[in-house]
């Protein structure tokens, strides 16, 4: 490092000062960004070279005292800076390099780089926008991706993973992560009408074969009675459908009774309900969803 560079502190620490006529020790934090204002080179064998740093932050008449070895310890070149390393700075003027392809990117850490300017700010993406529409996605959050117990909110089992976790990327009205935007619909009508549900929970019906078992979309209770709601969005796509077809097989092999719009057409619907019920919905056939239907639905089977 020479005269006149700037540089960043990158560890805590008290660091020498000197007023000119004594020598003080003051607090350098991670992060304080400054410039070399002089060095000296040791004028003997044995003792060790000194780079004099000065920060504007600092309302200090001095400097900073840096020996060789600290250097390499607490300071860097800070021409340019991570978006992390400019976390709680505010600068004038800051030009914004947003790379193509990088795993890091996610939309808090553009949010931070986006705030850290009071006049003005440049920003640069490389070749093209997709970057900046890859982080509209809310699957770009790494605070959706957080399995947090933080004021009781607890997502997920603690024993195991939920299933592809990285896609549960919609909140319902009870603060619960789901797969699509249309299962937020049948959650939200189901709270609405006071019943009370588990999203994905577990079920092996057979204990002797723990490994067979599914996921069904909604675990609800009525009355002391437990029933399954299985919502079925994407039908249009035939690999998609061949999997609901047999997961309702499934059902159907484990004593189950499915009945809904989703039940296979022209299928009678017992009276009363059986206890093994699993409730289907779907999607219009253009992707759209009712919540009217969803109601009528929840209120037919839950509530009639």
């Amino acid at each position: 490092m020479v005269y006149q560079d700037k540089i960043i502190q990158t560890t805590n620490g008290n660091i020498s000062f000197w007023t000119g006529a004594k020598k003080e020790r003051h607090y350098v934090a991670n992060g304080d960004i400054g410039y070399i204002v002089g060095t000296l080179k040791a004028p003997k064998k044995g003792l060790s070279d000194i780079a004099n740093v000065k920060y504007p932050s600092k309302e200090l008449d001095g400097k900073f005292i840096y020996y060789r070895g600290m250097v390499d310890q607490y300071l860097e070149l800070a021409y340019a800076i991570t978006v992390h390393k400019s976390q709680g700075s505010d600068f004038d003027y800051v030009f914004f390099i947003i790379p193509r392809d990088t795993a890091f990117l996610s939309r808090e850490l553009l949010y931070t780089g986006l705030t850290r300017f009071k006049e003005r700010m440049i920003v640069f993406v490389e070749k093209d926008d997709s970057a900046l529409l890859k982080c509209r996605n809310t699957k770009s959050s790494a605070t959706v991706q957080r399995s947090t117990n933080l004021f009781g909110l607890k997502l997920y089992f603690e024993s195991e993973k939920p299933y592809m976790q990285q896609y549960l990327i919609h909140r319902t009205a009870k603060n619960i992560l789901v797969r699509s935007k249309s299962e937020v619909v049948v959650a939200n009508v189901l709270t609405k009408l006071g019943i009370d549900y588990k999203y994905e929970e577990k079920l092996a019906p057979n204990s002797q074969t723990p490994n067979d078992y599914r996921l069904p979309d909604f675990t609800v209770s009525v009355a002391g009675d437990t029933y399954l709601w299985e919502h079925l969005g994407m039908l249009a796509i035939p690999a998609y459908k061949a999997d609901c077809e047999r997961k309702r097989e499934w059902y159907i092999d484990h004593g189950y009774t499915v009945v809904g719009p989703g039940a296979v057409e022209g299928s009678m619907e017992p009276d009363p309900l059986p206890a093994r019920l699993v409730i289907t919905s779907k999607d219009g056939e253009n992707g759209s969803i009712d919540s009217f239907e969803i109601d009528k639905i929840a209120r037919k089977y839950l509530l009639g």
